[in-house]
C-alpha cells in the first residue's frame, strides 16, 4: 500500500513485506514508536465502546509486551471529541454521502414492485448507490413483513414483497472514506 499512501499529506511512511503471520508490522510499529517518544510515554490507543485496533488481540499484548516502558492508554474519549470537529472538506464529503443515499431512497419505490425479492431489490439499491458516486456499501440490512418487521439487523432474503408489506433497508455506505448510516 505504499504507492497509496504516498499519495497522502502524510511524507513519513514506513511499510513491511506482508503477509509475515509472525510479525504483520509489529516491529516496525514498535521502530517507529521507540524512534519518535521518550521512554515511559504513554500511548493513546481507541479502547472504547464499538472501537478496533485493525491489528489482532495478540499483537496488541505483543506490542504493550515488548514495550514495557511505554503505558498503553484507552484515549477514546479524546479521539471521540476531536473527530467531532470537521472540515470544511469532511463536511462536503459527508453531504455527498448523504446527498447520494437520499436520492437512492427517494428513487427506489420507481424501481421496485410488489414480487421481487429482498435481495432484488437491495441489490438495484447498491448499484444505484454505487452508479450516483459511492465508492463502497459496507452494511445493508432489509427487513420486510406485513404491519411491519420484527429487527432489521439481516441480509436481506428471497422473501418476496407482497401488497402491504413495509421495508426497512439500513446502509452504511461511504465516499470517500466518510460514511453514511441510513434506513
Amino acid at each position: 500500500g505504499q504507492s497509496a499512501l504516498e499519495k497522502t499529506w502524510i511524507k513519513n511512511i514506513q511499510t513491511w513485506p506482508s503477509p509475515q503471520p509472525n510479525d504483520e508490522g509489529i516491529t516496525a510499529l514498535e521502530t517507529a514508536i521507540t524512534k519518535t517518544l521518550p521512554s515511559k510515554s504513554n500511548i493513546g490507543c481507541e479502547l472504547g465502546l464499538e472501537s478496533h485496533l485493525r491489528m489482532s488481540i495478540n499483537d496488541f499484548d505483543k506490542l504493550r509486551n515488548n514495550l514495557i516502558n511505554y503505558k498503553f492508554l484507552n484515549a477514546s474519549d479524546i479521539i471521540w471529541q476531536i473527530r467531532m470537529i470537521k472540515s470544511q472538506n469532511e463536511i462536503s464529503k459527508i453531504k455527498k454521502i448523504i446527498t447520494i443515499a437520499s436520492e437512492v431512497f427517494d428513487n427506489l419505490p420507481k424501481k421496485m414492485h410488489v414480487g421481487m425479492t429482498e435481495i432484488e431489490i437491495c441489490n438495484i439499491f447498491k448499484k444505484e448507490l454505487i452508479d450516483k458516486g459511492a465508492d463502497h456499501i459496507l452494511y445493508m440490512s432489509c427487513a420486510s413483513g406485513q404491519g411491519g418487521y420484527n429487527q432489521i439487523i439481516c441480509d436481506p432474503s428471497r422473501k418476496k414483497i407482497t401488497n402491504g408489506d413495509i421495508l426497512i433497508i439500513d446502509t452504511g455506505s461511504t465516499f470517500d472514506g466518510y460514511f453514511c448510516d441510513f434506513d
